[in-house]
């Protein structure tokens, strides 16, 4: 945050932008390595230290400076069947969920949701058939958090850039002032951003554009491309309003 803070000062960075705090959920690490038997207990313990660690993250950036974005994959991931089991209950305890921990931050605090696939290795877990399962996450945060969402980000593969994958998302209806970030950039893919850049603007009116997922496990050497595909992709949504 210092680090931050100086580089603003400095002008490197712009005034207004935020600091912003991707955190996982419960569920992320229960699904992937805590035996089911032990699941609700896990969770239950696990939530109340991240709401801990929420609480110390807030009162130590200043609100205006903070943007806290909930990483929502294991969920995802649930609803797809990708586990060997989940509970009789799983959709309202991910909707319930959802709506906890966006609650949880205060409403000075800029709140988001990245739903995600996973990406090891630049790879999906599943690769979704269409985005029918992110819309209907869409609609249970918009539908469940009883304060503002700023903002949704939502994954769009590679080789997804036909109209039937985003088609559910034209009945997508979303409150005015949240922004909608699609996730349709790839490294070295400058036509293919084009295509899905084309096939989202006749599923949904408006959104921002991303790369499919963040840029932890991927390979320094493509930083520059990625930039430079954002660039791209931000002077081609211009020219083509």
């Amino acid at each position: 945050m210092d680090l931050f803070e100086r580089l603003r000062r400095e002008g490197a960075l712009p005034a207004g932008l935020r600091f912003q705090v991707c955190l996982p959920t419960p569920m992320s690490s229960a699904f992937m390595y805590v035996s089911p038997r032990a699941h609700d207990d896990y969770q239950r313990a696990y939530e109340r230290a991240l709401r801990r660690d929420l609480d110390l993250i807030v009162a130590s950036i200043p609100p205006a400076d903070l943007s806290i974005q909930w990483d929502i994959c294991q969920e995802v991931l649930v609803l797809e069947g990708y586990f060997p089991s989940r509970p009789a209950d799983y959709r309202e305890r991910i909707c319930a969920l959802l709506a906890r921990l966006g609650e949880a931050v205060p409403p000075s605090v800029e709140l988001g949701y990245h739903l995600c696939y996973g990406s090891p290795a630049d790879q999906h877990l599943v690769m979704p058939k269409d985005a029918a399962i992110l819309a209907e996450l869409a609609r249970a945060i918009v539908g469940g958090v009883k304060r503002r969402v700023d903002f949704l980000h939502l994954p769009v593969p590679r080789e997804r850039d036909a109209a039937a994958y985003l088609a559910p998302l034209r009945d997508l209806e979303l409150p005015a002032g949240l922004r909608l970030y699609l996730g349709l950039l790839h490294h070295d893919d400058r036509a293919g951003d084009r295509r899905r850049i084309d096939v989202a603007r006749d599923a949904v009116p408006a959104f921002g554009v991303a790369t499919e997922c963040g840029w932890g496990r991927g390979e320094p050497a493509r930083l520059a491309g990625l930039l430079e595909s954002h660039r791209h992709a931000v002077d081609y949504l211009v020219t083509r309003r």
